[in-house]
């Protein structure tokens, strides 16, 4: 399932005038074993929307444009808890020591910052994983899923 969703424009430059038209691509599909993907991404389009001139994983960067807006904060909650669901390179414990130790020290994430981290702690290896060497599945909860259906309805 998929569905694109017209946002408007927005002064995306900041020149006082609204022209950058903003649309969202949401997707869901379900791998094999019936276990489903969610995916969602942007477009920032130029005033003739002819290209893009932002595009892709940016919904931190236009969600200050919308922060009043009920269903673009929906998906954007969605984006951040599930996004590419079926590709997590750490296993929960993994993903959430970086990102608490990360956030602590104001360091920009990167891969090798990270696994050097998760060595430092032993946690490198964790129950078999080792960090980025394969994906991991997260599952969507079972309401959060339902949204994301209702969504693309």
């Amino acid at each position: 399932m998929s569905k694109t969703f017209n946002f408007g424009k927005i002064d995306f430059y900041g020149i006082g005038r609204k022209v950058n038209l903003v649309t969202v691509e949401v997707n869901l599909r379900y791998r094999e074993d019936g276990k489903p993907i969610f995916t969602a991404s942007a477009s920032v389009w130029n005033i003739h929307q002819t290209d893009c001139v932002q595009c892709g994983q940016c919904l931190d960067t236009i969600y200050p444009f919308f922060t009043d807006n009920k269903l673009f904060c929906t998906i954007y909650k969605m984006w951040l808890l599930y996004h590419l669901n079926n590709t997590n390179c750490g296993t929960v414990k993994q993903d959430m020591a970086i990102k608490k130790h990360f956030s602590y020290t104001n360091q920009q994430y990167e891969y090798t910052k990270a696994k050097e981290f998760l060595k430092s702690i032993d946690l490198y290896n964790d129950n078999g994983h080792k960090y980025g060497m394969g994906w991991n599945y997260r599952a969507i909860g079972k309401k959060d899923l339902k949204t994301i259906e209702e969504l693309l309805k």
